[in-house]
């Protein structure tokens, strides 16, 4: 009987934020390379990796060489772009099935950029991650605009002339010529995103077969296949007698996991007569917006000005981050006076304190909107980092979420969270 693999691949497109986002930062923290970049005047090197990512760009034939250079590919693309909110790249997140050695991921990755990606005239910079030996995942960051032969930029847009339904140039009241703005390229397609996960599926199956693999894996969700739940592992005699010893093993790990995502999934199930209820109430009507009451708009604002921070999710966590890695290095350091450690550490805390603040407030916030939205939905089984990404998510797309969204949304903040707790005691401070 052939078993089912794992299946993941998710696409989200980076926008600057008003500067809080750098293309350049972006593809250092993926590829663990030391890159400048040109429009902030900051070198970045994330080097905390236990394992050195496996980077490489792959581009269409006629592109210069030079934008095979991860430094000076992003630094063009980030300069291009001149909009506080520009959209800088698309990111395809991908899971490589770990039936494969190294070898046979890296050439199924390349096989599916180049027919997805490259052969539509994106530059992909590819970095393929195996910390944890149990989750090989592939980062994909794809530049939003297209290059010539040259080497030269291009516009995302043109202008073109608007033609009557004879083909005729159109003309304004002053004898000008009437244009039209249309895209470059299609690669924004609603159904980009269902073609890749389709032909991912179908790679990874051939690769599998091709190699006598009884596995395969499948783009198809839950209700499509039928099923709600994942199979839970075997986990053999010897698993059961570590946990008599009060030894978790790592099977046992795995299925606690499992088991953990298959309650989610059955709380999800709830959502599909929320939609019932929805449709014939009149007056539902939902603003996908953060809203904030007076009071908790000036604890936001004071909070900002001593911190010196923008408060959202992205830079709370980051600088918990920081703040952690800080204390471990006071903690340790044996040649610093125990005074002035007193006083740093005593910062720390002081600034934790307020960071915990701002967190309760979007926490509550999130929560008043998660209620409104998906009232069926019992909040308690979702962790308050998970309540505030499908949330988050639920107002980027200006939509309330289905079952498949939402499920791929936590699983993607599980990911986050627990590579997120690896990295907290690499990084240096």
């Amino acid at each position: 009987m052939i078993q089912l693999a794992i299946f993941h691949l998710s696409m989200t497109i980076a926008k600057r934020e008003g500067g809080k986002r750098s293309l350049i930062a972006m593809a250092s923290y993926r590829s663990g390379e030391k890159l400048y970049s040109e429009l902030y005047e900051k070198t970045n090197l994330y080097n905390h990796r236990t394992v050195k990512p496996e980077a490489f760009i792959l581009k269409p034939d006629y592109v210069p060489n030079e934008f095979l250079d991860r430094q000076t590919l992003w630094n063009k693309m980030e300069l291009a772009e001149k909009s506080p909110n520009a959209q800088l790249c698309r990111e395809v997140n991908v899971a490589l099935p770990i039936e494969l050695n190294n070898s046979d991921q890296r050439m199924l990755i390349e096989d599916f950029v180049k027919d997805n990606f490259v052969s539509e005239g994106m530059i992909a910079d590819v970095a393929i991650h195996r910390d944890d030996e149990n989750n090989p995942h592939a980062h994909i960051m794809l530049t939003m605009r297209e290059v010539d032969s040259e080497g030269n930029i291009l516009n995302k847009r043109k202008r073109i002339p608007k033609l009557d339904e004879n083909g005729n140039q159109i003309f304004n009241e002053k004898g000008q010529r009437v244009t039209v703005s249309i895209k470059t390229n299609d690669w924004d397609r609603k159904s980009l995103v269902s073609e890749i996960r389709k032909d991912w599926a179908d790679k990874v199956n051939q690769y599998l077969k091709d190699r006598n693999i009884d596995q395969q894996i499948t783009e198809k969700s839950h209700a499509e296949l039928g099923k709600k739940e994942l199979p839970t592992i075997h986990e053999g005699f010897y698993s059961k007698k570590l946990e008599d010893k009060g030894v978790i093993s790592e099977l046992k790990r795995k299925n606690l996991e499992i088991q953990s995502y298959n309650d989610i999934l059955a709380e999800l199930d709830k959502l599909e007569s929320q939609e019932k209820v929805l449709k014939q109430d009149q007056n539902f009507t939902l603003k996908f917006e953060k809203t904030f009451s007076p009071l908790e708009k000036g604890e936001l604002k004071n909070l900002s000005k001593e911190l010196k921070l923008f408060i959202n999710d992205e830079n709370i966590d980051k600088r918990l981050g920081e703040l952690k890695r800080w204390e471990n290095s006071l903690i340790f350091n044996n040649k610093m006076e125990i005074q002035k450690q007193r006083l740093m550490l005593s910062k720390i805390s002081s600034e934790r304190d307020m960071l915990t603040k701002a967190n309760e407030i979007l926490d509550k916030q999130a929560e008043r909107f998660f209620k409104k939205s998906y009232p069926s939905l019992n909040i308690d089984k979702f962790s308050n980092h998970e309540v505030r990404a499908m949330v988050n998510e639920t107002i980027f797309r200006k939509q309330l979420l289905n079952k498949d969204q939402l499920a791929e949304v936590i699983y993607n903040e599980r990911v986050i969270e627990k590579e997120e707790s690896k990295k907290i005691f690499k990084e240096k401070p």
